[in-house]
């Protein structure tokens, strides 16, 4: 079984990661709908995580363009696809919590990038590139199962 999660972003290249039979096949990311195409080649499903509705609504509007993008590539090519949201993907590998009493904006912004990225690395065994990526890489596994029909412990669908 092979599933691609993608992580849509605005003002840089959308991050994506490809699962086969339970490991990273590759990672990457795109800026357009060919390289959406290409990503998903064979996949078996597509998993999309869904946006996040903050106070910048032109932040939203282009998130919502690049996934209804991905979308339809995912309808013109017949693959199924899952819009995730962030709370979802992140509460299976004990990523999701408020911020915490006393320390900054920034600093827990920075806190979460950093336990993403070690997060990743330790579901896939390597480096990972950016924090981007990494998303992509636990949407991949939180969501997408292991790849042997199983799903990772705690999830239940």
């Amino acid at each position: 079984m092979r599933h691609t999660a993608f992580d849509p972003a605005t003002g840089k290249p959308t991050a994506y990661a490809v699962w086969e039979e339970g490991a990273i096949y590759s990672t990457g990311k795109v800026t357009n709908v060919e390289g959406f195409l290409q990503a998903m080649n064979n996949s078996d499903h597509v998993y999309i995580e869904d946006q996040y509705f903050g106070r910048n609504i032109k932040t939203l509007m282009g998130l919502c363009k690049e996934t209804g993008k991905i979308m339809a590539c995912c309808d013109f090519n017949e693959i199924p696809y899952t819009l995730v949201s962030p709370s979802t993907w992140q509460s299976v590998v004990s990523l999701y919590g408020r911020k915490p009493y006393g320390i900054s904006a920034y600093k827990w912004k920075k806190a979460k990038a950093k336990m993403l990225m070690e997060k990743a690395e330790e579901i896939c065994g390597s480096e990972v590139e950016d924090e981007d990526i990494a998303a992509a890489v636990i949407i991949g596994f939180a969501i997408g199962g292991t790849g042997d029909g199983t799903l990772p412990k705690g999830r239940t669908l």
